[in-house]
């Protein structure tokens, strides 16, 4: 993303970023062109093209508000166990759940999901040495991109339903689906 930390360029941006999310809201986001966005935020072309390099980094400014506040709340955590984890992602998810809405319906999801994994495993390495001692780098890392694929398929199926589960909710289905993990380990 280009120009940052100018107060009218923050404008221009926060502009383009509303009216493209208006515009998803009604069309699909690979329909929605340059052109649109501009003439809704009122702003020019040429604006656009000073700030951002595609559609995609618009969206992508909305995500890096998503995962700052997840890592703000992740970093006010003490525990950092699973079931934690599932309920400050669906907490988080769950304020911004409009966005998410419409990542999903344009199967773009990746962008939060795959920002979400890069910084749980800084955090991971930061709280958790212990455990990357352990373990190792690249098996926490298997694990958390397991784990963060299934929260994807999830959150896909969550923001579909209505009503919509509670963070806590989703973290007790997590739970049960850990007990079951557990007990096919044990039987194996």
């Amino acid at each position: 993303m280009k120009n940052k930390g100018n107060a009218k360029s923050d404008y221009s941006k926060n502009q383009i970023l509303v009216s493209l999310i208006d515009n998803m809201r009604n069309k699909e986001f690979e329909k929605i062109s340059v052109k649109e966005i501009v003439d809704q935020a009122e702003v020019s072309r040429k604006t656009f093209y000073r700030n951002f390099d595609s559609k995609i980094e618009v969206l992508v400014v909305e995500v890096e508000v998503i995962v700052a506040a997840y890592i703000s709340r992740i970093n006010e955590a003490t525990n950092l166990s699973f079931e934690t984890i599932v309920l400050l992602v669906f907490s988080t998810a769950e304020e911004h759940a409009l966005f998410i809405e419409l990542l999903v319906r344009n199967n773009l999801l990746y962008l939060l999901t795959d920002r979400l994994y890069e910084e749980i495993l800084l955090i991971y390495e930061k709280k958790k040495a212990e455990i990357f001692e352990q373990f190792g780098e690249m098996t926490i890392a298997n694990t958390l991109l397991f784990s963060f694929g299934g929260f994807e398929k999830y959150i896909k199926q969550w923001i579909k339903e209505t009503p919509r589960k509670t963070p806590l909710q989703v973290q007790e289905d997590f739970k049960r689906i850990i007990e079951l993990f557990i007990k096919s380990s044990e039987g194996a």
